[in-house]
């Protein structure tokens, strides 16, 4: 396959996924693992292994992404924005396996890759990844910082999905602290990412206004809409991945509240 349809099948996927249609995603993907040419199998590896953290599979995504570093160091290649999101999403895996020290190692290691590169959309990721550690180590102010820092970026890359998750990321660092600002960043991406069918980016949205909206009519409604979007994306898994991912969910939405 020539590079202008790999680039494609991977636009495709990208898409795909924030549109929560994950198995949908690795059907377009799979054929590019493993590929000969280790840029096709780094493409196909770090979009996957986004897809993987997003259904709380941290173990599987953390498989994809080292298996196809190891096999880029090993060809000998030298570093491109493929590699770059491998290691940015190293970072990532090793968050959602709390292991935040190996994050912080990978995060430089990524850091450096980037600044050799200047990879706008991987340095983008980066800052996502940062803003996840510091909340992971309760920090919510220094990871609005991190994520506040991206707005440069995000006007020069001009991607209204990057923006929209920046936004409910950002968000969720004002709960505590600014509940009225979060609640208007989250009606932002609530209304684009609607429009755009993104669902994976709705559902944690709507959960977080319902938990920002307290008792009430606001948060049942909220609640519900995220858990009929969880139930959405969970028809387009395996019946593993869809139970693994249901059961990882908050339990407001599974009405166990």
């Amino acid at each position: 396959m020539d590079e202008d349809g790999v680039l494609r099948k991977w636009a495709l996927a990208v898409e795909l996924g924030a549109r929560g249609r994950y198995g949908q995603a690795y059907t377009v993907l799979e054929p590019l693992l493993d590929s000969d040419d280790p840029h096709h199998d780094a493409l196909a590896s770090s979009v996957l292994a986004s897809h993987r953290r997003q259904v709380c599979d941290h173990e599987a995504a953390r498989a994809l992404d080292q298996s196809a570093i190891d096999r880029w160091e090993q060809a000998g290649l030298d570093t491109d924005w493929q590699y770059a999101d491998l290691v940015v999403g190293r970072a990532a895996d090793a968050i959602g396996m709390g292991e935040l020290d190996d994050a912080r190692e990978w995060l430089a290691a990524a850091d450096a890759v980037i600044g050799e590169g200047g990879y706008l959309r991987c340095a983008v990721r980066a800052g996502w990844v940062r803003g996840e550690l510091a909340m992971a180590q309760g920090e919510p102010d220094d990871a609005a910082l991190e994520l506040e820092a991206l707005a440069p970026l995000l006007d020069d890359l001009r991607s209204d999905r990057h923006r929209c998750k920046s936004r409910m990321l950002l968000a969720a660092t004002y709960e505590q602290s600014s509940p009225e600002h979060a609640t208007e960043l989250l009606e932002k991406v609530l209304s684009t990412a609607k429009a755009r069918c993104w669902h994976s980016l709705m559902w944690p949205s709507a959960y977080v206004l319902g938990r920002i909206a307290g008792e009430g009519d606001d948060r049942d409604d909220y609640y519900d809409a995220a858990s009929a979007i969880v139930q959405t994306i969970a028809l387009d898994l395996s019946p593993l991945d869809a139970s693994r991912f249901v059961a990882a969910v908050p339990a407001e939405l599974r009405g166990e509240d």
